[in-house]
């Protein structure tokens, strides 16, 4: 068998067992009664998974992260914090459905019970494919309330955004007047009108240009967050997802370690920790807010403040605040008593770090929570690389089965019978190649835009 026969074999074999699985409908999962969520034992585990942000021809080690993630972690509910998916090369609404299943089969596989919220690229492909893909927000919100393992509860009506829903964590010993913890999730939305819609003015394009939750949004988690203390006769201790980060993410940073731009006296953008650049401060004497992670890029918030923050203080219930969107920030720390902190990006088919760092952030942020004390909360993140995931810039370079299994080539076309593996360096034959780092997922048409 011909080197060239056997790549075609293996793609043959891989297509069968990864998208040939994604494929599926949702009804052959087998989750059953996924709610109420409860605490095991009086211990309860949470994992994020954010910016996996790819298509139907998702780069495979990002399922295989999250295969790897959810078998060493076990993990009682998993959070997707947004930009689940993004457009690529998306043609129609049943592309959009394999690029969900694509990351959500292997939760439902393990019968975990999951919940969403979105963020600005997962509606990315509407309109695609000469106005074929009209899968937005609201119908991939559906989609997803049709997996049995999920968790999502209808978005709460009359307010802005498509995923805005809490749920409840009870005790070991189930009793449905007394849950011990409340799990948010809100959608801070895509992108705000620019110019502004009410002063006509543009948004900054440098860090501002992404949306922001709303007032109504604000106040909707306090109805609820008070509903909650009068109808079960206590605050119900909780943490909160979303996609975008606030500000309040960078004065956190800011306050301990200096400014990231324009203004660092010691002229390193968005320093990162450890280690510290010899001008700024001692962490002894200066990190008041006990940040643990790095920063390697801007805290990209949206233009506006809608005081979710300061809501969550005030009430007192929630502990912790997380988000994705900005891949290479993975710092947390203690905000004035409530938690502020980002998870990397788990997707290997987007942006990272740079050449051979790209993918060694990838990774997943997990909670643990206890129900005898419901109060604190432990939260770390766990890498690719500790999870025996291949980390190296291009998934050519891995050099395992799963690398070569991905190479494919449309049959009759230009390339048919280009020998892939002497070849794929080959600048003429990359020229005609759509490359997804390292891994080639078809002819190039357009290739689009790498972005947040």
């Amino acid at each position: 068998m011909t080197r060239q026969r056997m790549v075609r074999t293996a793609v043959g074999a891989w297509v069968a067992v990864v998208f040939g699985l994604a494929s599926g409908s949702a009804v052959q999962a087998e989750c059953v009664d996924p709610l109420p969520l409860k605490f095991k034992n009086g211990k309860y585990r949470i994992m994020q998974f954010a910016d996996i942000q790819d298509d139907h021809l998702i780069e495979p080690r990002s399922v295989e992260l999250m295969k790897a993630a959810l078998d060493a972690y076990k993990p009682d509910l998993v959070v997707f914090s947004g930009d689940n998916i993004t457009g690529g090369e998306i043609a129609n609404n049943s592309q959009v459905r394999q690029a969900i299943n694509n990351i959500i089969l292997p939760v439902e596989a393990r019968h975990i019970p999951w919940i969403a919220t979105f963020g600005n690229h997962d509606e990315d492909s509407k309109g695609a494919g000469g106005g074929a893909v009209t899968m937005g927000e609201p119908e991939q919100y559906r989609y997803y309330r049709s997996f049995s393992c999920n968790v999502n509860p209808v978005s709460a009506p009359d307010i802005s955004g498509n995923s805005n829903a809490v749920v409840l964590v009870y005790g070991s010993e189930y009793d449905s007047g007394k849950p011990k913890y409340a799990i948010w999730v809100l959608d801070t939305g895509r992108y705000p009108p620019n110019p502004d819609e009410v002063a006509g003015q543009l948004i900054n394009a440098r860090d501002n240009t992404w949306d922001h939750l709303k007032i109504d949004q604000v106040n909707w988690y306090r109805r609820k967050s008070q509903q909650f203390e009068k109808v079960f006769g206590e605050k119900i201790p909780g943490l909160m997802w979303f996609h975008h980060p606030t500000p309040e993410f960078d004065y956190m940073w800011n306050n301990d370690f200096g400014t990231g731009h324009p203004t660092d006296q010691d002229g390193i953008d968005n320093p990162v920790i450890p280690p510290y650049s010899a001008n700024d401060p001692e962490p002894n004497t200066y990190n008041r807010h006990k940040i643990v992670g790095e920063r390697n890029e801007c805290v990209c918030t949206g233009p506006f403040n809608a005081g979710i923050y300061t809501t969550v203080r005030e009430r007192g219930d929630v502990k912790g605040i997380f988000v994705g969107h900005d891949h290479v920030n993975n710092y947390h720390g203690n905000y004035h008593g409530v938690y502020l902190g980002y998870a990397a990006s788990a997707g290997f088919g987007t942006y990272g770090l740079s050449g051979a760092e790209t993918h060694r952030m990838r990774g997943v942020r997990v909670f643990d929570i206890e129900e005898d004390n419901r109060e604190v909360f432990r939260t770390y993140m766990v890498l690719a690389s500790e999870l025996g995931v291949c980390t190296t810039e291009h998934l050519y370079q891995c050099g395992n089965e799963m690398a070569e299994s991905t190479k494919k080539i449309v049959p009759g076309s230009e390339l048919d019978g280009v020998n892939l593996g002497a070849d794929v360096n080959d600048p003429r034959v990359a020229a005609k190649l759509e490359i997804k780092n390292g891994r080639i997922v078809g002819e190039r048409k357009n290739v689009p835009t790498v972005s947040r």
